[in-house]
């Protein structure tokens, strides 16, 4: 985009004409142009567009237009931090993603998981129509149309037996899948995730493990709280709604509440946490906390890719998972942080083009893609 493609945008957004993704691009780049600021950016360029864009947003709010009001509408934009910079300063912005072969688009993942019985059993969920799957110790397993899977303990017997019997569902790269627990618990996982549970919980307590990334909105019940293991740390709660990310190859094991309360401990202390609010560490690191837009690490349960100010590693770790690729850098990559939403239903071709708006080039070559230096 050019200096003057930006002036005429501009231009519109004054007289009220702009789309839906024009005016999320134009409002959220004013919310980081203090941002830009931080980067080092002209300041003579930054105060010239601030002012211009004050103007703007103050025509624009006498027609009582809210700030935010439309910008959810246009997700798939890349909101990115210094995209201000870039549009005024260059007189174009790289969308280069090269195949080193002529190769089918490569898609996001979908509805993809596997259950693995207590018996050792293993069932492709994917490849299974709805209906019953597996009765464990008179708890039957159910999929649902929608995909989710259903533990169902009406008629049950032997609570013993199937409190002893665990089962595993592990979603692969480029998988995610629901699951309705026994005691009316929903979870969520990522990509490339698994949550172990018994089919049906003791009579004090829940407890599932999990490894990997997974939301959870838990039934009440304060006779028997509900703990999640991860990566040496425990999440306990009574009923609430959370984000556990406990990737391994992540720098720090997080948990974000949207509501109701937490309790988060490992061996060197614990933390409680309250709605937005969010845990960071690792298992010999003491339990740190930040308040955070909570939403914005439950995006990807909703279909999207949600960032702010994240470094180019961190998406791409995203889409390794997403899309089962593999990603690697040539030297000289510059460090790069950006702010912005991206459909997940869109192909890997799509989805690094609106990173492209960085001046960053790609090379894909199968499922290899290679982030080129300038």
């Amino acid at each position: 985009m050019t200096s003057k493609e930006v002036e005429d945008l501009l231009s519109k957004y004054e007289r009220g004409l702009c789309s839906e993704e024009e005016i999320a691009w134009i409002e959220t780049w004013y919310i980081q142009l203090n941002e830009d600021k931080e980067l080092g950016l002209r300041l003579a360029d930054i105060e010239a567009s601030e002012s211009r864009m004050m103007r703007s947003l103050t025509i624009q709010e006498s027609r009582s237009v809210p700030l935010w009001k439309k910008v959810s509408v246009a997700a798939s934009v890349l909101l990115v931090a210094a995209l201000g910079y870039y549009a005024l300063q260059r007189k174009e912005l790289s969308q280069d993603v090269n195949h080193a072969n002529v190769v089918e688009a490569i898609q996001p993942g979908g509805n993809n998981a596997v259950l693995i019985l207590a018996d050792g059993r293993q069932i492709n969920l994917e490849e299974t129509a709805k209906g019953k799957l597996a009765e464990e110790s008179g708890v039957s397993i159910i999929k649902k149309a929608s995909g989710e899977i259903v533990y169902d303990m009406q008629g049950t017997k032997n609570t013993t037996a199937a409190r002893s019997a665990y089962n595993t569902i592990a979603t692969p790269r480029g998988g995610t899948y629901q699951v309705l627990l026994e005691d009316g618990s929903k979870v969520w996982l990522n990509a490339a995730s698994s949550i172990k549970f018994p089919s049906v919980f003791a009579a004090t307590e829940r407890t599932v493990e999990l490894q990997g990334e997974a939301y959870f909105e838990i039934a009440k019940n304060s006779a028997r709280p509900f703990t999640v293991k991860a990566q040496g740390q425990s999440i306990q709660v009574l009923g609430t709604k959370f984000n556990v990310n406990s990737y391994a190859d992540e720098a720090k094991l997080t948990t974000t509440l949207l509501e109701g309360s937490v309790k988060v401990a490992n061996q060197v202390g614990n933390l409680l946490l309250k709605p937005g609010q969010q845990s960071q560490s690792t298992i010999h690191q003491k339990i740190t906390m930040k308040e955070v837009e909570a939403n914005e690490f439950l995006a990807w349960k909703d279909g999207m890719f949600s960032f702010h100010r994240a470094d180019l590693q961190t998406v791409l770790r995203q889409f390794e998972r997403w899309y089962n690729i593999e990603v690697a850098f040539e030297q000289d990559v510059p460090e790069i942080f950006f702010t912005g939403k991206i459909y997940r239903n869109l192909n890997l071709d799509e989805a690094l083009s609106n990173l492209t708006f960085l001046g960053v080039r790609f090379k894909i070559e199968n499922r290899n893609v290679t982030v080129l230096s300038k």
